[in-house]
């Protein structure tokens, strides 16, 4: 490794730090790196979208000798080459959550655009919506029978079945929006997307430089899959996150059909009775139905949004 990145890189090693199975921090000569494989389905051009923006959040790799962002290591991964950041060890997750939303509104803003696309494309996304409510339906159907039918219950099963309403009721959102959707695309033709990030972690938010890591997932897409992306894994029972939405939401304005998709996404239960113990099994589920809450009051928001916008357009 010492060899294939002298060679492709005019950094001298001196030692490497394992800091993850993928992820490995070089100290040089001159100053600290990290370097991290990734897949070779990951594409040079994710970095070089990225580095025409003006949005300098997102840390870019070091181009190699050849020009590339990306070094091939062997037939399954390939790596690139960062500086080494320091960050605050205990930096509270309010300040990062804000920071990331306040970045992923400048990266919308920034790099959305629309494109002309065909019928079937809003067909399929109908049918993938609907595959997905229903999956999800069978999937609490079978747990409810499976307790339904035990002589004895956990503490978890007892939670789930006191919980049991609050999470059908979640489902049923999901197919109202749906039927919203389905009216705003019947006779859409045109798709926006921008650069979505779709890789949140508080870990990769390094607030003390201004920066974000971890930009490899970086795809153009829709822009509200990168709000699905954090819903899914920045819960924490201590924070509403709706809160925080709320200036997203202000700066980047989610259109009609976008809000639409997004919420028949988000009430789609995810739901987690796993654990080694009871104990982490009802943390789990816990977190699931938190999800839910966070899942309703991200419509009161968006919806109040909506509400204030008619009743401005009411009065002039």
């Amino acid at each position: 490794m010492k060899n294939l990145i002298e060679n492709h890189y005019d950094i001298k090693c001196i030692a490497f730090i394992k800091i993850s199975n993928k992820v490995f921090r070089i100290k040089s000569d001159k100053q600290d790196y990290i370097l991290k494989y990734v897949d070779n389905n990951i594409n040079d051009s994710v970095f070089a979208h990225l580095a025409v923006l003006k949005n300098n959040r997102f840390i870019i790799p070091l181009k190699n000798k050849i020009g590339t962002y990306l070094t091939k290591y062997n037939d399954d991964y390939q790596f690139y080459i960062t500086k080494w950041y320091e960050d605050e060890i205990v930096l509270a997750k309010d300040l990062r959550l804000k920071y990331y939303l306040d970045t992923l509104a400048l990266l919308h803003n920034e790099s959305s655009y629309t494109t002309k696309v065909n019928q079937g494309y809003f067909e399929e996304s109908i049918e993938e919506l609907e595959s997905l409510i229903n999956d999800s339906k069978i999937e609490i159907d079978n747990y409810l029978k499976i307790i339904e039918k035990s002589d004895f219950r956990s503490p978890v099963e007892w939670l789930y079945l006191m919980n049991n309403n609050r999470i059908f009721s979640s489902i049923e959102k999901a197919k109202e929006h749906l039927k919203k959707y389905k009216e705003l695309v019947k006779e859409k033709n045109v798709l926006r997307v921008s650069i979505t990030y779709q890789n949140f972690d508080y870990d990769n938010i390094i607030v003390k430089e201004n920066l974000i890591v971890g930009s490899e997932k970086c795809s153009v897409a829709p822009p509200l899959f990168d709000i699905k992306d954090l819903f899914d894994k920045s819960f924490d029972n201590s924070m509403n996150l709706s809160s925080f939405l709320n200036d997203y939401i202000r700066k980047f304005k989610l259109l009609d059909y976008e809000i639409e998709w997004l919420m028949i996404l988000i009430f789609l239960p995810i739901l987690d009775l796993t654990g080694i113990n009871e104990i982490e099994k009802i943390v789990n589920f816990i977190k699931t139905m938190h999800h839910i809450s966070c899942a309703f009051e991200l419509e009161e928001l968006f919806y109040e949004k909506e509400e204030k916008k008619e009743e401005f357009n009411d009065f002039y």
